[in-house]
């Protein structure tokens, strides 16, 4: 790299048109050189990336889960704004989280709400434990390498409450769910290209999709309540993918030998994966709880009977697995997405996460008796012009002018504050400590 003098041009095209003189010169002989720094072509300072790093999403983030870091406790992080500058938002913070506790946490611990349009790898390599909650829209690879975190996007509520139509337009960019492990994801919205490639164990749903819908997929669960594009489940060998299709026309395409395409029947349950229509009305409760998808919704309010309309696409090695594991009184290779699903906005431990602030208890109107019936927080207001009590008025001016006051006045007794209060503000204390 750097090294122009070692490039030579093509004898069969030395003659044409084309001038390689400006990248063949050496930097050093260009007319520019050193005009704006000393020319070398060797490292010689290091870069400055604090301008850079200071400023990200998740370094606030981190500031405000310093209780979850500490005592695992349940948090949540609400109206942050992102713009194209944003990328990788929940990586630091998932990070930091797995050096603590792993993948311990239960779904949902730490629940970030976030508005405006978020840069490349929004909610990347979330950890269990951490939901990322857009309202806007994201960029490519969202969701890239999700390990058991919890993502929902959907448009401002004021756009869908002027007539917006989600599921008729894009809202994530290409590659999304890229080599993801574990987690969910609700996408209210259309995905580009490439959505799920080579997802492994995420369940998702979206409501569109464009061509080479999970490509090389091997395990997850994946819902589109729209249309596909072409090259769908191409290379697919595990995990399943629902697409629903009220017209019919997807069930008409070919599709590779590899891949069984059928349709889910409420009353015959698949002999391989008996608790499909379970995990699907799971999936499309969640989806419509996370989002607000009024499709999700109309498909829910006639279930089970919409259920015919979804179309199923199952590979045919996964099949023959599951039924072997039946035969052999083995456990079902189909996992379950209890433990990733964060508790529904209308659950009441979804409520308590949400703790009103702390009353400022120097707001609290003084009372007027003597000093000892104050708090000790607000005791030194006392000196204060303005709060000083009358009924203490001489013995103030004791304690003031003379050093042998301590010994003349009585200490007075001070209420205490509640004990769970005071807990409070040791952790408070602890959790800063490193500021």
């Amino acid at each position: 790299i750097g090294c122009a003098e070692a490039l030579r041009v093509d004898p069969s095209i030395r003659d044409g048109l084309l001038n390689f003189l400006p990248i063949l010169s050496p930097a050093h002989l260009l007319p520019d050189a050193g005009k704006i720094g000393q020319v070398e072509r060797r490292k010689i300072y290091g870069q400055e990336h604090f301008m850079i790093l200071q400023p990200l999403t998740d370094r606030l983030l981190l500031q405000d889960f310093k209780m979850t870091f500490r005592y695992g406790e349940s948090a949540v992080s609400e109206g942050r704004w992102l713009s194209n500058m944003d990328r990788t938002v929940g990586t630091l913070l998932s990070h930091e989280l797995y050096k603590r506790w792993s993948n311990t946490l239960p779904a949902g611990t730490c629940h970030a709400t976030f508005f405006g349009t978020s840069g490349q790898s929004f909610g990347a390599f979330t950890l269990k434990g951490v939901f990322l909650e857009l309202q806007g829209d994201s960029q490519d690879y969202f969701g890239k390498g999700l390990s058991g975190g919890a993502l929902a996007v959907y448009p401002p509520k004021q756009a869908l409450k002027a007539g917006f139509k989600a599921e008729e337009n894009i809202i994530i960019g290409n590659t999304a769910l890229y080599g993801a492990t574990s987690g969910v994801c609700f996408v209210r919205g259309i995905a580009a290209e490439r959505f799920a490639v080579r997802n492994s164990g995420a369940w998702a749903v979206v409501e569109g999709t464009g061509d080479h819908c999970c490509e090389y997929m091997t395990g997850g669960r994946v819902v589109v309540l729209g249309s596909v594009g072409d090259n769908v489940a191409a290379g697919m060998s595990g995990g399943i993918l629902w697409v629903w299709d009220p017209k019919g026309s997807f069930r008409q395409r070919e599709m590779p030998l590899s891949i069984d395409l059928g349709s889910v029947d409420p009353r015959n349950p698949h002999a391989a994966y008996p608790q499909e229509l379970e995990d699907l009305h799971k999936l499309l409760q969640a989806h419509c709880e996370f989002t607000g998808s009024t499709v999700a919704e109309g498909i829910l309010k006639r279930w089970p009977e919409s259920a015919t309309e979804m179309a199923r696409v199952f590979p045919v090695d996964l099949m023959k697995v599951a039924q072997e594991a039946q035969a052999a009184g083995q456990p079902s290779p189909f996992a379950s997405v209890d433990d990733f699903l964060p508790p529904f906005p209308s659950s009441p431990t979804a409520k308590q996460a949400r703790r009103p602030p702390r009353k400022n208890l120097l707001a609290v109107e003084q009372p007027k008796s003597r000093a000892g019936d104050l708090d000790i927080e607000d005791v030194a207001t006392i000196f204060k012009k303005g709060f000083r009590p009358k009924a203490v008025t001489e013995e103030l001016d004791q304690v003031v002018k003379s050093n042998r006051g301590f010994m003349t006045l009585d200490r007075a007794e001070l209420p205490k504050r509640p004990e769970q209060e005071r807990i409070e503000d040791f952790r408070e204390i602890l959790a800063m400590k490193d500021e």
